[in-house]
């Protein structure tokens, strides 16, 4: 590649952060404010068990170890959302036969979901412990708003509730998520429900904070999104005219994957190159952005976005 081609590179980290994503610098507030204070969290619970240990105390032992297992488990989050921008590029693949065509799949982050499922998992053994603790055991060195009777009944609404996330959350787990963007059509997979709509049918590519930072709505025609399935406790399966990427599962810069999806469905003519080495050469370039310059060349094998050879 020529010295100007090479200039043409950007970096993820380099595309405009949408501003309907939320306050960008709402990330290096988790990295600067709550992750230090998960992080000290977990000390602390660390330094409980260990006294507790030390002193035979069972209870604050336990407590301890919980509270050092929750804290950790809640890190990985924190971590996720400054890692909304990045300055490396995702490891992409093609996946073929997907409605007889290849599509480029936008690879996930398996720890997060496996970071979600331990933190549950402490959630309830914490509250199921502190129940039995309650209920058999010596409750004079609790601090009497412990010992109120509604106590026991929060605890167990916090349990049912926690389990029933955890049930969905191991389910989610069994299936296969992912996000496919294909010539004809985007589909996408959250472990609950399948859907699939065609490029053409989306009206817009919007950012958006809700529900969730850095979300990507796919907003299209009524009943333009096709529900290939969908399990029973499904959320939203109502909702044929709207597709929601949450980027912050995703293995790559989140403005990245919003310009990403936002080019190709303002540019129908370069659709084609999804799921071949082209799309990857955009993505690895990060040349999804509308140039001036843009030219026909981008339209020929080889040649780069933004007007240079290679």
């Amino acid at each position: 590649m020529s010295h100007a081609a090479g200039k043409s590179v950007r970096r993820p980290s380099d595309l405009p952060w949408p501003p309907d994503f939320g306050p960008e610098s709402r990330r290096r507030t988790m990295m600067v404010v709550y992750l230090p204070i998960l992080l000290i969290g977990a000390l602390i619970g660390a330094f409980m068990s260990l006294v507790g240990f030390i002193q035979s105390s069972t209870t604050q032992a336990f407590f301890g170890l919980f509270a050092t297992l929750f804290f950790l488990s809640v890190t990985p989050g924190a971590i996720r959302m400054h890692l909304s921008r990045r300055r490396s590029v995702p490891e992409l693949e093609a996946v073929h036969d997907i409605d007889s065509e290849a599509a480029t799949a936008v690879p996930r982050l398996r720890w997060l979901a496996i970071a979600g499922v331990v933190m549950l998992a402490m959630a309830i053994v914490s509250a199921t412990y502190f129940a039995y603790a309650l209920t058999f055991q010596d409750t004079s060195e609790f601090a009497p708003g412990n010992r109120r009777p509604f106590t026991g009944i929060l605890l167990t609404v916090a349990i049912l509730l926690a389990t029933w996330l955890l049930i969905r959350a191991a389910y989610s787990a069994r299936r296969k998520k992912f996000l496919w963007l294909a010539p004809s059509r985007v589909h996408l997979s959250d472990g609950f429900m399948y859907r699939s709509v065609e490029w053409d049918s989306i009206l817009d590519v919007q950012a958006t904070s809700y529900p969730s930072f850095a979300t990507i709505r796919l907003q299209s025609r009524p009943d333009g999104v096709d529900i290939i399935w969908a399990a029973r406790w499904a959320r939203k399966k109502n909702r044929t005219w709207l597709a929601e990427v949450y980027t912050l599962e995703y293995d790559m810069d989140s403005a990245l994957l919003y310009h990403l999806i936002r080019f190709y469905w303002k540019h129908p003519e370069l659709r084609q190159e999804l799921g071949s080495d082209a799309a990857v050469n955009r993505i690895r370039r990060s040349a999804v952005l509308d140039s001036p310059e843009k030219s026909t060349a981008d339209r020929n094998s080889g040649s780069d976005f933004w007007g240079t050879g290679s």
